[in-house]
């Protein structure tokens, strides 16, 4: 298994299970249209459209050449989710879902497909964008070793011992461009244990011997705060979208940030 212990400026060669775009509109506004969008931006019509009319809202999903893509569209609020192909997983781990362990360029990709509904969208309030990572290791040593490099915590003495580890952080950071306004950073550190059962099909009988694995799992919520009002025009939907990651990539790689 790869050694995911940074040395000095070493990346993290974090997996991807999931990516989250989201435009936040007035509460009487919803989404139209996505079909149409989907179908100029994969030249193709999503797997599945549904409506739910207590929710008011509409899913559209299906497969794209880097995973399965989510647009739901409701009251306020749209999002584009990207999850694993089903049967995906990390090269590293082979319990865990993944569309691979480079997870700056798919950040991008998703950028980039959302962007295009972006740049034809009514009024947009506010933009989001999260993520969920994780980062497999052979044992809780290996788990807490990465984590004393990247996260302000003096003494670990005994943590190795236990899979239950959460840090939390909510930090604002102000931006001048491509607009004003001030980012909200939202990062959740836990360490998280994985089984898995290698079944023999030859074999009848139960298969017992459990592999144990850990992780370290990185939840990424990155948002312009709801508290100031702000319409973004159009030409500089993406751009605010493209400072927001920056911020979640520097999270990823570098960890607690002021």
């Amino acid at each position: 298994m790869t050694d995911n212990t940074p040395q000095n400026e070493t990346t993290l060669n974090w997996s991807v299970l999931q990516t989250r775009v989201t435009a936040f509109h007035p509460d009487d506004w919803i989404a139209e249209n996505l079909s149409d969008w989907w179908f100029t931006e994969f030249n193709q019509l999503p797997d599945r459209t549904e409506t739910m009319p207590r929710e008011n809202s509409t899913l559209i999903r299906g497969s794209i050449d880097i995973g399965q893509l989510r647009a739901v569209a409701s009251p306020g609020r749209t999002d584009f989710i990207l999850q694993p192909h089903n049967g995906a997983v990390a090269a590293t781990d082979p319990s865990t879902p993944s569309m691979g362990t480079s997870y700056q360029p798919i950040l991008e990709k998703s950028l980039d497909f959302a962007g295009t509904w972006l740049s034809k969208a009514m009024q947009v309030n506010r933009l989001a964008i999260g993520a969920i990572l994780i980062l497999p290791f052979t044992d809780l040593k290996e788990v807490y070793g990465t984590l004393s490099h990247i996260l302000p915590v003096e003494n670990f003495d005994g943590s190795e011992n236990t899979p239950d580890f959460q840090y939390r952080i909510n930090r604002v950071r102000p931006i001048d461009q491509p607009l004003a306004t001030t980012i909200n950073r939202l990062a959740t550190w836990s360490v998280v244990e994985s089984f898995r059962v290698a079944i023999n099909p030859g074999k009848l009988e139960p298969q017992t011997n459990l592999v144990r694995g850990n992780s370290l799992q990185l939840e990424l919520d990155i948002n312009t705060r709801p508290e100031i009002s702000i319409v973004f025009p159009p030409n500089s939907r993406l751009g605010v979208l493209r400072k927001l990651k920056e911020m979640a990539v520097e999270i990823a790689e570098q960890g607690d940030m002021p």
